[in-house]
């Protein structure tokens, strides 16, 4: 290392800068916290991407169980698992017997 920071003045300069930035606690700590907020806003565009998929599939699926189209089928179209699918077509089935629409879709 101590070769290349002495034949490259722009390593040498670069590793300087380096050496300025970590022993500078403020610095560090705003980088850190910098790099804390962005990893917290990936995860959370990763969630609203999941939770926005999700919502596709069951929209999906409530408009296949309209049609009368089957559990398994449904199933095999959108991914969502059987027990996920019957437990819309029974809130479906509750729904269009006239009882008090609770929850959303």
């Amino acid at each position: 290392m101590t070769i290349l920071l002495k034949d490259d003045p722009a390593i040498a300069k670069a590793h300087n800068r380096y050496l300025a930035f970590t022993n500078d606690d403020q610095a560090r700590m705003a980088y850190e916290a910098r790099i804390a907020f962005q990893r917290d806003q990936l995860r959370r565009e990763e969630a609203a991407k999941q939770e926005g998929k999700l919502e596709n599939k069951l929209e999906i699926a409530h408009n296949l169980i309209a049609i009368g189209m089957s559990v398994q089928q449904i199933a095999q179209v959108t991914g969502l698992s059987v027990e996920e699918i019957e437990k819309l077509v029974n809130d479906d089935k509750i729904v269009s017997d006239g009882s008090p629409f609770v929850g959303d879709y």
